[in-house]
């Protein structure tokens, strides 16, 4: 909500509608996502959440599914956000292919999205200075 908040804000509009819905559909992700280490002990304490009621395998893919309905969403406002939020699917993909351990998979995020905002925000001061 903040991002909504602040666009409306700068804008003096509300975001599009279709962006609303791919910044929840992404934020949903990388909750489950980031819920997926935490499974056992999540389940010895008793606390239940999606990755819990899932398990690891079907929610990488449900994360997968939700990442690919974000970029889809984002793809409504400009094919290059799809495209460029299109890596996470891909990347839950890469991690499942290589079967990488998800507590190391997991640290890589952090650099992950900040790779994607740099790209997203170079894109946009982009067309902010050359448009």
């Amino acid at each position: 909500m903040p991002g909504v908040v602040a666009y409306t804000a700068v804008a003096g509009a509300y975001p599009p509608a279709a962006a609303v819905a791919g910044g929840w559909l992404w934020t949903m992700a990388m909750h489950t996502f980031s819920a997926i280490p935490d499974i056992e002990p999540d389940r010895e304490a008793g606390i239940r959440t999606t990755a819990t009621l899932l398990g690891q395998g079907r929610t990488y893919a449900y994360c997968a599914v939700v990442w690919a309905a974000a970029a889809a969403a984002f793809a409504l406002v400009h094919p290059f956000l799809g495209a460029v939020l299109g890596v996470y699917p891909l990347l839950v993909a890469g991690i499942v292919a290589a079967d990488v351990a998800v507590d190391r998979a997991y640290w890589w995020f952090p650099a992950i999205n900040t790779v994607v905002g740099a790209v997203l925000t170079m894109a946009a001061l982009w067309v902010m200075l050359y448009a």
